[in-house]
């Protein structure tokens, strides 16, 4: 509290003042020094200024005059959300921190038995560890599910998959979103852990996002506020890549073709022991891959290629908005054929994969996953040796088959023997092998 009230700009010591006051029995009880603080992070954009009313609710004596005061507006669920979610991360899941946390939000639950809020946070406080045969989680879910707002697909909790691909859609959807966000991430999560087998754990360490599944563990070490989010809900987005993940098998190489930051990559190698190629184009996104890849000591395990999957050799321009680490929808084209354009553009190389695996650049895949934001159908006339050899055994491949040209896509690969199925939202498709290929 001394470092704020001396240093009124020092935006960390407004914060700590905050946090603290939420995980210790020092509570702030001004309302004036809770504005004052709310302000002052809110202008730096630390926490948005709608989380002051979370924070009275978790701060004040929580008498019914007091409750009855504040309120639990439709603004304060996703505020409150939010808090919980970034002391989480500020005390690093310290357990005198959660258990306080644990205890503020229970008190709250009790004085509005009929008020989703509070079980919600709950539900995002706990949902970082699952456990076979722990029907904890469940049961957490079904609280916030009980208050309506969720699509009813999600109430069939005996198929956590199912359940996790309906709340997703509502949080893609934006609709219901904080609370379809949490519910999809747990469900993800309890997906996985079934599937697997194994106890799952989440940990914050030192501002790195920990994952451990049974004795294997991985760490996302990252900065933009975008990618801290995305991992914070990390079983929100690709359910169904998880669990293609979880059947890899120890002798398996997976291509990843638009590799981002490397999220997958990274479990895929670290967690489930595969050999992985990387290829990732856009400067920002290699920097923060090559420096995870780094910090989870597999380098040998992972290759990472600095170019874009094409399909024949050429230099061209790789379009993008700037974006930080992260970003995604780039869009690669020849020099010759790339429009006069003031749209920012890298010159980077295109090789087709045929081309890398007959060259022994990367040892032949046998699954592959393909995001490439509208590149589809160059990555799979690149790749057409290679879906025509049966050691191929899977694609997972983000198209927008609804339309003409991502049809077309769609109809090219299974050509080569591969059955299509809609893998957890409508854009991501699985072609599994069915029978061998005739076409070359």
């Amino acid at each position: 509290m001394a470092a704020a009230i001396v240093d009124p700009v020092d935006v960390d010591a407004w914060a700590n003042l905050v946090f603290v006051s939420l995980v210790t029995d020092v509570i702030v009880r001004s309302p004036t020094l809770q504005k004052v603080a709310i302000n002052a992070m809110a202008h730096a954009g630390v926490m948005m200024e709608a989380t002051a009313p979370a924070v009275t609710l978790l701060t004040c004596d929580q008498s019914m005059e007091t409750l009855d005061t504040v309120g639990l507006a439709a603004d304060v669920e996703p505020a409150l959300v939010r808090l919980v979610d970034q002391a989480t991360a500020r005390f690093r899941d310290d357990p005198v921190a959660r258990a306080r946390l644990d205890r503020s939000l229970k008190r709250l639950a009790t004085r509005y038995p009929h008020g989703r809020s509070p079980y919600l946070a709950l539900l995002a406080l706990h949902c970082r560890d699952a456990r076979p045969n722990d029907q904890r989680p469940l049961r957490r879910v079904q609280q916030v599910i009980a208050f309506g707002g969720l699509h009813a697909s999600t109430s069939d909790l005996k198929l956590s998959f199912k359940a996790c691909v309906a709340a997703k859609s509502f949080a893609m959807q934006e609709i219901d979103t904080s609370a379809a966000r949490v519910v999809a991430h747990a469900l993800g999560l309890r997906a996985l852990c079934e599937q697997v087998g194994r106890p799952i754990e989440l940990r914050w360490i030192d501002r790195a996002r920990q994952v451990r599944i049974g004795d294997q563990m991985i760490s996302y070490h990252l900065s933009s506020p975008g990618l801290i989010s995305f991992v914070s809900h990390l079983f929100l987005f690709e359910p169904g890549l998880w669990r293609w993940m979880a059947g890899f098998h120890p002798d398996d190489v997976l291509l990843d073709i638009g590799a981002n930051v490397g999220i997958y990559s990274i479990a895929a190698a670290g967690l489930f022991g595969v050999r992985v190629a990387a290829l990732e184009p856009y400067a920002p996104n290699l920097q923060t891959l090559r420096h995870n890849v780094a910090a989870n000591r597999l380098d040998e395990r992972i290759t990472i290629l600095p170019i874009a999957a094409t399909d024949v050799e050429q230099t061209g321009r790789l379009f993008h908005d700037g974006g930080a680490a992260g970003a995604a929808a780039q869009h690669f084209e020849s020099s010759d054929a790339a429009p006069a354009t003031a749209d920012p553009f890298d010159t980077v190389e295109g090789i087709p994969v045929d081309v890398l695996i007959e060259r022994g650049t990367i040892p032949f895949p046998t699954r592959i996953k393909i995001d490439v934001d509208g590149n589809e159908r160059a990555v799979i006339e690149g790749m057409t040796r290679t879906l025509a050899d049966t050691r191929l055994h899977s694609v997972r491949l983000e198209v927008r088959w609804w339309e003409t040209n991502g049809r077309a896509v769609v109809e090219r690969v299974k050509s080569y023997g591969f059955r299509a199925t809609v893998d957890d939202d409508q854009k991501n498709l699985l072609f599994t092998r069915t029978t061998a290929a005739a076409k070359t």
